[in-house]
Order: structure tokens, then C-alpha cells, then sequence
């Protein structure tokens, strides 16, 4: 779903020079979130003949000039745009509450409980945002989860805005929109009242949770 495309940043062109951070960026497991490879699902590329997003961008456009960084260490010298893939990891059922229960039961959890649970973007997905964000002269942020996720005060600063939601397996779709090659079909909702104690700048609704379609995308006003 696309919720800001402003200066029509969207689509990505074939060939130019994509900066590509995130920790959801390249990792299909947090693509396909819980009910998956286990009960819980798990990070990481474990599903044999899944694609990441990061991979699917390479596949889609392979004309592109990709840097990857996951942190946004490497240099984002000579890149026209960033593109920042944040979001949640995954869970299923009560372990996914805010404040409930922690995982930590399947192989690859190794006894050691899983994050945390928070409807804001975790400390690091901030930084990245932020620090590619204000490096690049445009910027755009996917966000993959399973439910909204507030990104604070950044709104201004995305230049287009993605609730890429759980794609699963087919990180290609993902780019396949990225790119212009499939269309957004996404719609949000056009009326409504936002919760009182809701923050006032969650990604779909900064001020309320009435949308308009202007400016390439479903803004909020």
C-alpha cells in the first residue's frame, strides 16, 4: 500500500543507483512473519526458493546499480535514492502482544528470547531511517509487518512510504511495485476517527485517519 509518494519518487527507475538499508531488507523470514517455517516463524533465510526484497529488487531491475547495507554503515556516496526496509520480526498469537510473552523455543532461537514486542519502530530501524534519510536527496521507507507501526516524527522526511505488510515468500512483488512494472492496488480507509490515546504521528494517520488520494498517494490530513 502506498501512503506517500511525493515528487513522484515512485516508481523507481531501471537504472539508477538504489541505496538499499534495513534489517527486513534481506530476510524472507521476517517477510513471512509467524504460521510459517514454525509455529513462531523465524528470522533469516531459511525457506529453501523464497526471495528476499533485496533480491527480488536485483531480479526486477537488475540495470540497477544496488548498495546494500543493513545498517547503513557503507557509504552512500553516489546513490540517487535510498531505499529503507524496517519493520517487525516475526510472531503468532500472544507472543506477538505488546509487553506479552518472549519466544525463545524453536532451533534458530537457541534459548535466548526474541525481542520485545512495540508498536514504534525499534531504536535501530529509527537510526537507519533517519541516517539515510537525511544522506540521500530521496528517500523511501517500506515498512514490513504485521500491524502499523508508528515511525514518529519522520514522516516529513520520507519521501515516499510503503506498508509493504507480509509479502511472504515473494520478495519480487514487492519490487515488481517498487519499479513500476505492477501498479499499487492498496487503498486505505477514507473516513474515520483515530483512537484518542493513538499517537499523532503513526505512518497512516498523522493527525487523523482521514485520507486522500492526492500527491501519488494515500496522505493524511
Amino acid at each position: 500500500m502506498l501512503l506517500k509518494n511525493a515528487g513522484g519518487v515512485l516508481p523507481l527507475k531501471a537504472d539508477q543507483k538504489v541505496y538499499v538499508a534495513g534489517g527486513n531488507a534481506d530476510d524472507v523470514g521476517n517477510q513471512m512473519g509467524g504460521w510459517t517455517i514454525a509455529w513462531q516463524g523465524g528470522s533469516g533465510n531459511h525457506t529453501t526458493g523464497a526471495t528476499s526484497i533485496l533480491a527480488g529488487m536485483k531480479q526486477v531491475a537488475p540495470g540497477a546499480s544496488i548498495t546494500y547495507s543493513a545498517d547503513a554503515s557503507a557509504p552512500t556516496a553516489g546513490s540517487d535514492v535510498g531505499v529503507v526496509v524496517v519493520g517487525e520480526t516475526p510472531y503468532s498469537e500472544g507472543f506477538g502482544d505488546v509487553g506479552g510473552p518472549q519466544w525463545a523455543y524453536d532451533p534458530w532461537d537457541a534459548n535466548v528470547p526474541r525481542e520485545t514486542k512495540q508498536m514504534e519502530l525499534k531504536s535501530g530501524d529509527a537510526a537507519v531511517v533517519d541516517k539515510v534519510c537525511a544522506a540521500l536527496p530521496k528517500c523511501v521507507v517500506l515498512v514490513v509487518s504485521g500491524r502499523p507501526q508508528v515511525i514518529g516524527n519522520r514522516l516529513g522526511d520520507v519521501d515516499a512510504l510503503v506498508a509493504s505488510w507480509l509479502p511472504g515468500s515473494e520478495g519480487a512483488g514487492v519490487a515488481d511495485v517498487l519499479f513500476g512494472r505492477k501498479a499499487f492496488t492498496g487503498r486505505c480507509r477514507s473516513r474515520g476517527r483515530a483512537p484518542r490515546r493513538r499517537s499523532r504521528s503513526t505512518w497512516a494517520t498523522a493527525r487523523t485517519s482521514r485520507c486522500s488520494r492526492s500527491a501519488g498517494g494515500c496522505r493524511p490530513r
